[in-house]
Parts: C-alpha cells; structure tokens; sequence
C-alpha cells in the first residue's frame, strides 16, 4: 500500500504545471513573441535570439496571466530589442501586465523602445511582475503618464533597469498609482516631462514605492519636480542609497517621501544624506575612486544573496553599500572611463589631457593623471600602453 501511494504521489508530482517547462525559442520555433508566450504554459520559458523585432505580435505583447519567463537569448538587452514604432495614429507599446500576474512572471534582458502612449514601454496594472534587466528607452506619452512605464495599483519590481529617454506629461520615466512598486539598481537618466510632475517618477494616490540603490540623472521637468511623492493620502514612498544630480526641475522631490543615505544635489532632509558632485566617470555614472558616495549608503543594508549593481558587480564590495546604481570598483590603469575594459574611449580622453600639468584631487585631470603625482606624462603613457586593450579581447 506505502508503494502505492509513493508511486500515486511521484505521478501527480510529474504532471504538475511546472513539471515540463519548455523552453520555445523566437523566431526558429515561433515567428512572433505574442505567438510564443500563447503557446506557453506555467513554468515556460520564452528565449528570444538576438535583433530587433518590430510589427504585430513583436509588440503589444501580453503575459495573459502566465507564470513565464520572456527573455533575450545572450543576457544582455542591447542584442535583443523591440520596437513599437508607435505614433499618433497608431500607438503600440511594448509588454503587457493587466491579468494579475504574480512574481514568476518575469521579462528580462530585452529592450523596448518606440512606445506611443500611456506605458510606452510597460503597462501594469494591478499585477505584479518582475522586470529585470532591461532597457526602456524612447517611448512617448505626449500628455499623458508612464512614457516609460505605467503601473497601476501593482507591485512590480524593477531591478537593473535603465529607463532613459522617455518623455511623457507626469512620470515620463516611471509612472506609479497605487501598490508598492519596488526600483532597485537602476539608472533613470535623461527623461523628459512635460507637463506636470515627476520627469523621472511619479507616486500618485496610495503609491507605495521603495527605490533603492538607483542613479536618477539627465532628467528634465517642465513642471515641478524630478521625482514626485504628490497626492498619497498618508502614504509616503521612501528613497534609500540613491544618487540625484544633473537633473533640470524646480525641485527634486514634490510631496512626502522619506530619503536616507542618498546624495541630493541642493539637499534634502534625512539620515545619512549628503549633498556633495558624485564624480561620475568621464561620460557615464560610475563612481571613481574618489566619489563621496562611495561606501557611504546604509551601514546597516544586507544585500540579498547574489545581488548585484547594474553592472553586475556585487553589492556589497567593500565592507559598505555605495551610493547609486553602481557600486565601485578598483579599476584597471587606463580604464579612464570605469566600464572594464582599455579602450579608444579611454584614449581619446588621455589624449586630450596629454602633458597637463597641475593635476589634483578630486579627478586628476579627469582620470588620465594615472600615477597621481600631478602631470600627465610618460610614466602615465607607459602605464596606459601597458594595459592598452585590456578587458576588450577574448
């Protein structure tokens, strides 16, 4: 009888809905996404080959309720890239979340641009997916929200994410109603508002938000504010290990939010707050060796297991978590700009400050000063060659 019952149980087990997930690959087995994700079922995974995928069924895409996983093929979401190619008369955006999805229904590497309307990029509402490691760029909402994304009354979490180049009326970036969005490690750079609030994020109305660890940066607002906290009813979203600087609006932040452990360009009341030029990398948001946000977030942060920055280096490095979405990382002689690898960008700065002199903290001549002792010269240029190319060949 015990044998029974042990072989009745391994026989429900093995029929369960996650017992034979597929993997169903875009476009050698399905032409389209849409036609991908339709033949899914709970515990599927939908892979997507490098290119870009543009008409029906490669946008307006919907999850359907699914418990699935939609991701690009090679991890990283430039090879991997859906345009809407939105406009006024036919506006299209990217992915869909409207039947209560739940966090195993997950899109990541994959970037969406072209958007045209209210979640450009992403629409959630009253669901709760995760969106991992992708890029939501150059989506439009002329006058309404969530250029980038809109999420309504859900809780999604956003994690590695670059959201840049959206604009929109009130929260070009991100657009929150309701629910307690969680935006971890992200970049949200460059958005354009139009009208009201918000350039980067907007919370309206009992939105509960957490945004950690993220670079907000770029972002202009027409109206009021970077990031708005208006209009939550009691409700105030919090801010933790976050960098603001760069940004064009009246303000940095309208309404009730509770900021901790985060530089805010002209500052901004909290614990562990500063106000002090983050010293990005040399065009980009990496912090360099001598960035005050450096091993100054929370003391008390506990990473998750395995969490990582944007870049993928772990969190935390060096005994304290950074601000912003990268964490630093001692860098290679020659890599100028803090992206890994010794390249023409590289050179094209060290060029430019070739035999200055008079090289000092805090950027020693925008980095090309290798040996810091106050020149750029051919200690620097020996340096320099010596690790010419590294981190750029296999």
């Amino acid at each position: 009888m015990k044998r029974t019952l042990l072989a009745i149980a391994i026989i429900i087990n093995c029929w369960s809905p996650f017992s034979f997930a597929t993997v169903r690959n875009v476009p050698s087995q399905y032409g389209t996404i849409q036609a991908a994700i339709n033949a899914s079922v709970n515990g599927d995974t939908v892979v997507i080959a490098p290119g870009v995928y543009i008409g029906n069924g490669n946008r307006d895409i919907d999850f359907s309720g699914k418990a699935i996983t939609v991701r690009g093929a090679n991890d990283n979401p430039n090879d991997c890239v859906i345009n809407c190619t939105g406009t006024e008369d036919e506006p299209h955006n990217g992915f869909n979340f409207t039947y209560g999805e739940g966090g195993n229904s997950i899109l990541e590497a994959i970037t969406i641009r072209g958007g045209y309307g209210y979640g450009g990029g992403i629409f959630i509402s009253s669901s709760n997916p995760v969106i991992n490691n992708c890029i939501i760029c150059d989506n439009l909402v002329p006058e309404g929200c969530g250029g980038g994304i809109y999420n309504t009354y859900g809780s999604p979490i956003i994690n590695k994410c670059i959201i840049r180049n959206n604009s929109g009326g009130w929260g070009a970036g991100i657009f929150n109603c309701g629910g307690s969005a969680t935006i971890s490690n992200c970049a949200i750079l460059n958005n354009t508002g139009t009208i009201g609030c918000g350039a980067a994020i907007y919370n309206y109305s009992y939105s509960n938000a957490n945004i950690r660890n993220c670079t907000i940066s770029g972002n202009i607002m027409q109206g009021e504010s970077v990031i708005c906290g208006a209009y939550n009813n009691g409700v105030s979203p919090t801010m933790s290990n976050c960098i603001i600087w760069g940004n064009v609006a009246s303000a940095l932040i309208h309404g009730p939010m509770t900021v901790t452990y985060s530089n805010m360009q002209g500052g901004y009341s909290g614990v562990g707050n500063i106000n002090e030029n983050p010293l990005f990398s040399a065009g980009g948001y990496h912090l360099t060796e001598f960035s005050p946000c450096v091993n100054v977030g929370n003391p008390n942060y506990q990473a998750e297991p395995g969490e990582t920055d944007l870049d993928g280096n772990l969190r935390v490095l060096y005994g304290q978590i950074d601000m912003g979405a990268y964490e630093f990382v001692q860098i290679t002689p020659g890599d100028i700009d803090a992206d890994g690898d010794v390249d023409f960008v590289d050179y094209a700065v060290f060029a430019s400050r070739w035999m200055y002199q008079d090289c000092a903290e805090p950027n020693w001549c925008s980095g090309a000063d290798l040996n810091k002792n106050g020149s750029v010269d051919l200690y620097d240029l020996g340096k320099f060659v010596e690790y010419w190319l590294y981190g750029t060949l296999p």
